[in-house]
């Protein structure tokens, strides 16, 4: 089983989003130094936003949304659904990309960090996997 997550949009300036998102909307920027993903989380509403630097070869409006599902076991999803490949393990999480029917892209991952991500107010809060 698995449940929508978040969605990740691919930035430009990452600094001037987060602070759009921030004043606009409410959200909290939550940050780990040793990722480059910028988690935004609404504390009254809920959903959450990932920022992503967008790579050069990314074209505005071109593949930069993505859709993130929160599954608990990435490597379980993948054999029952093998046309999403490959599985990357990284320090707090695991993920296997794919696609929509629509050509969408998908992301599955499975959030175990060891450690809660704070801001600088003292929010904290643990990726549910």
């Amino acid at each position: 089983m698995s449940v929508f997550g978040r969605v990740v949009i691919y930035v430009r300036d990452v600094k001037a989003s987060i602070a759009f998102y921030e004043e606009t909307f409410g959200f909290v920027a939550l940050r780990d130094p040793s990722d480059r993903i910028v988690e935004l989380n609404h504390p009254e509403e809920g959903g959450a936003i990932n920022l992503h630097l967008a790579a050069k070869s990314q074209k505005i409006g071109q593949d930069l949304v993505m859709l993130v599902f929160d599954v608990a076991d990435v490597e379980a999803f993948v054999k029952a659904h093998p046309k999403f490949g490959a599985i990357h393990r990284v320090p707090g999480y695991e993920f296997s990309n794919g696609k929509d029917l629509l050509g969408i892209r998908c992301l599955y991952q499975a959030a175990y960090l060891e450690t809660p991500l704070r801001n600088e107010k003292g929010t904290v809060r643990r990726l549910s996997p």
